[in-house]
């Protein structure tokens, strides 16, 4: 089971595999291993350094415990074990947890540290940063109905459980955890820029989305090497020519209007 936030992420765990590998071997990987792409939804904070150094195992994790994997890429039986959902159409899955939780994860960071916020719940306690991520959930949530078919009440209804989850003291997330790695966070098939892009394609115009990809260009928090590298080639091509180089977006293009604006 591959755990980890990224698109096709079988794919890419082939490539790096093969290379390794006799003909026969290869033959063994295709017909007998599943490379079984998932969905990890469950919010695990870094313990604190007090935590680690009185149990160096602990792992603090918020109840929720849905785990989405992808049917097609199971090979032998399916495993048994509490959570476990088999996913037919596993994209639509895919895409509700990186443009709709990663997305609005990261929108809460990034306008967060531009207010001056270190906490997560701090960021969904602050009304004026939570009522522009409820925005954009809005138009994510109309643009992921209208892409996969979701039901729009079941949508709605995992959208709204995200920001209590999100508002969750007890977890202690940070906003650098959340925020870190900009770069990668900006690509143009990532959580920002990926939502914004669905949304456009379905005449929804991402307003809300727009702010929070413009605070993501400006986050440049000194103790993260990727937003450090964002900054300082923000200083040398502007916003526009971020949005260019590391978002895919053409100068005039209507997101990179959007933002700019």
């Amino acid at each position: 089971m591959l755990c980890e936030n990224q698109w096709h992420a079988a794919a890419l765990m082939r490539g790096l595999l093969t290379p390794h590998l006799t003909p026969e071997a290869v033959k063994y990987l295709d017909s007998s291993v599943g490379l079984v792409e998932t969905v990890i939804g469950r919010m695990v904070p870094i313990p604190t350094d007090t935590q680690r150094a009185e149990d160096p195992l602990l792992i603090v994790a918020e109840p929720y415990r849905e785990l989405p994997i992808a049917r097609s890429a199971l090979r032998g039986p399916t495993p048994r074990l509490p959570g476990l959902l088999i996913a037919e159409n596993f994209e639509a899955y895919e895409a509700r947890k990186l443009l709709l939780h990663n997305m609005s994860h990261a929108a809460l960071a990034y306008l967060g540290y531009s207010r001056g916020h270190s906490l997560i719940w701090e960021c969904a306690a602050d009304a004026e940063i939570a009522a522009a991520v409820s925005e954009t959930i809005d138009d994510v949530c109309r643009a992921l109905v209208l892409e996969y078919g979701f039901g729009p009440s079941t949508l709605a209804i995992f959208a709204e459980d995200l920001l209590r989850r999100f508002a969750n003291r007890a977890l202690g997330d940070t906003v650098a955890r959340v925020a870190a790695d900009p770069l990668r966070k900006l690509r143009p098939e990532d959580r920002l820029i990926g939502a914004a892009t669905l949304c456009l394609k379905h005449g929804i115009s991402p307003h809300a989305l727009a702010k929070v990809i413009r605070a993501a260009l400006a986050y440049d928090n000194p103790a993260d090497l990727s937003a450090v590298r964002l900054s300082e080639k923000r200083k040398s091509e502007g916003d526009a020519g971020l949005l260019e180089s590391v978002c895919g977006q053409a100068p005039d293009s209507v997101l990179t209007q959007m933002v700019s604006e």
